[in-house]
């Protein structure tokens, strides 16, 4: 009878602790509730509508729009002439230095007269080639006979007046070329800022000078790897770093390196009235793509699931619960955390609350 008593209450015990600890099946039904939310690990932020905007931004100095440095040297030949001073206006193509070039410049005329002669010979023959060619094409039609020969011989001689003004030319480039490295010419429009000699073996005599070019404009100068972003006319945003917000415009973007991947871009400010003076700094900002009065979360609400966006979401209990959203365009890695920003489609509306990492 003992056993039995024992027995009973053992088993009143078990049924009374099993069904506390084990959940209402109407609560196994259900999805599985996210954990209240610990706020001591957690943020939320509101869903709001706004614009969506990425860009990117390069740094330009207000400077000089170009310089040039030009150097002319010999360890043999004297410096013949210096043609400019500092402070002199120049323009592209002045002859700004040259050594002694001899009789250079009577070959050079020389060779032009051989050249123009040889092309007015081979413009004649070619004359004579295609009338010959007509008359060719008529006593075929008319069925007449051609001499066959005159054609070919007028051919022939095309061919050596073409090969006469070939080598003619060939010659004339080459005297130009040495007459060249004889010449500094300058290759941009500015002014002479610097001038420095050179000497070879003798400290005595000048056998070379150092000319440096400046541009007297101004702009924002710098590189880049954005190639196809600052094409001539392009109108940017420059925020100074004193505040000043200003509009400029590329006037130039020029290529350095043989592949093309970086530019040099100068951009000149339009109609502003603000204090820029050398040496200043700027932030030039480049919208490559944006969204305006959209529902957006910040990006670092946003949670990848497979192929599939998501964000957490405060329920009107207080808990959190994933919910699936369609993402349209998305800003990261901006400097500015409020710019980092994901535009909505669907999923979540405004006033919800997202939980932030």
């Amino acid at each position: 009878m003992r056993k039995v008593v024992c027995f009973i209450l053992c088993l009143s015990m078990f049924l009374v602790t099993g069904c506390g600890l084990l959940p209402e099946e109407e609560e196994l039904r259900k999805a599985p509730v996210i954990q209240s939310i610990d706020e001591e690990y957690f943020t939320t932020v509101t869903v709001k509508t706004g614009d969506v905007v990425d860009y990117f931004s390069v740094r330009g100095k207000y400077q000089k729009q170009e310089t040039q440095t030009l150097q002319l040297s010999s360890w043999e030949e004297e410096l013949k002439d210096l043609y400019v001073a500092v402070g002199d206006r120049v323009s592209s193509g002045d002859v700004l230095a040259e050594l002694t070039v001899g009789d250079l410049d009577s070959q050079i005329e020389e060779q032009q007269k051989v050249c123009d002669e040889c092309l007015r010979e081979k413009e004649y023959v070619s004359t004579l080639v295609s009338l010959e060619n007509e008359r060719k094409d008529l006593a075929k039609k008319y069925k007449r006979d051609y001499d066959k020969e005159v054609l070919e011989n007028l051919k022939a001689r095309l061919e050596k007046a073409e090969d006469n003004y070939y080598i003619a030319d060939l010659k004339l480039g080459e005297l130009q070329a040495q007459l060249d490295k004889k010449r500094l010419v300058s290759g941009i429009n500015g002014v002479v800022t610097e001038i420095e000699y050179t000497h070879g073996w003798d400290w005595n005599k000048n056998t070379g000078v150092v000319i440096t070019v400046e541009s007297e404009k101004y702009g924002f100068v710098f590189t880049t790897d954005q190639v196809d972003s600052f094409e001539i006319g392009t109108v940017c945003e420059i925020e100074m770093d004193n505040g000043e917000i200003l509009n400029a415009e590329v006037i130039t973007s020029v290529a350095t390196n043989d592949q093309g991947t970086m530019v040099k871009v100068t951009m000149e400010p339009i109609l502003t009235n603000a204090a820029i003076i050398a040496g200043d700094m700027g932030t030039i900002k480049v919208t490559k793509a944006a969204v305006s009065n959209v529902v957006y979360v910040p990006y670092g609400s946003l949670r990848k699931i497979g192929d599939d966006y998501a964000v957490y979401v405060v329920n009107q209990d207080g808990l959190r619960e994933r919910r699936i959203i369609k993402v349209g365009l998305i800003v990261s890695g901006r400097a500015i955390s409020d710019d980092n920003r994901v535009e909505v489609i669907e999923g979540v509306s405004v006033g919800e609350e997202v939980i932030i990492r």
